[in-house]
C-alpha cells in the first residue's frame, strides 16, 4: 500500500474472540505500507506482514507523514538495513494497542532497529507509542539516530527476550496485563 498525501482509513474485522481477521501481506515483494508526504491515513485491526525493504523499512516505511495504526500486529517483516518492523523518517505516526515482533534489520550501515528505527531529520521523526509491545526483534527492538526519537504515551512494553507466553496469546508474559499483580496472565485466571 502506497499512500501519498491520500486521506483514508482500513479497517478490519475482528473474529468472535477480538483475534485480528485481516492480514496485509506483501509477500517478500516490497514494504507493505509506505507513506510519504503527508495525508492521514489509518489503519486499525490489521496484520502486517511478509514486507521486505530494498533499505529502509520492512513492514512500515514512513516519509513526512503521520499514519495512526490501531491494534496493528506488525510481525515477520525484513529491511536490509534500518526498520525491520517500521521505519519513520520524519513524521509522527502513532501506534495504539499494537505489537512489533519477529522483525529483522539487516542493517547494511552497521545500524539495525529491528523493530523500530526513527531518522530524526532534525529531531522531526517522533512516532508515538502507547500501550504497545515490542519484542523478539532481530538483532534488537528499537534504534533512534540522527535525532530521531520515540514518544512513550504509556503502557508499553519493549523486551529483548520472548520469556514464557502461559496464555498462549503471542505476548510475552511480562507484557500481558495482571490485573492483581499475582504474575499470572489476566488470560490464565478469571478473578479480575
Amino acid at each position: 500500500i502506497v499512500s501519498i498525501g491520500r486521506t483514508y482509513t482500513l479497517r478490519g474485522d475482528l473474529g468472535p474472540n477480538d483475534e485480528l481477521l485481516v492480514t496485509i501481506d506483501a509477500m517478500q515483494q516490497s514494504a507493505v505500507i509506505t507513506c510519504d508526504q503527508g495525508g492521514v491515513a489509518a489503519f486499525e485491526n490489521i496484520i502486517i506482514t511478509g514486507g521486505y525493504g530494498i533499505g529502509d523499512g520492512g513492514g512500515i516505511r514512513t516519509d513526512f507523514c503521520s499514519p495512526s495504526f490501531i491494534n496493528c500486529w506488525v510481525t515477520g517483516n525484513i529491511a536490509t538495513d534500518r526498520g525491520g518492523g517500521v521505519f519513520v523518517r520524519a513524521g509522527s505516526p502513532s501506534f495504539l494497542d499494537c505489537a512489533i515482533t519477529n522483525n529483522i534489520a539487516e542493517g547494511l550501515n552497521g545500524e539495525h532497529g529491528g523493530g523500530l528505527a526513527t531518522y530524526g531529520l532534525d529531531g522531526q521523526a517522533t512516532p508515538i507509542l502507547e500501550n504497545t509491545v515490542i519484542f523478539g526483534n532481530e538483532p534488537d527492538q528499537i534504534l533512534d539516530i540522527a535525532g530521531g526519537a520515540w514518544v512513550d504515551a504509556g503502557g508499553n512494553c519493549i523486551a529483548d527476550e520472548l520469556g514464557d507466553d502461559l496464555d498462549g496469546n503471542g505476548i510475552p508474559d511480562a507484557c500481558d496485563p495482571d490485573c492483581n499483580g499475582d504474575g499470572f496472565p489476566d488470560g490464565l485466571e478469571d478473578d479480575c
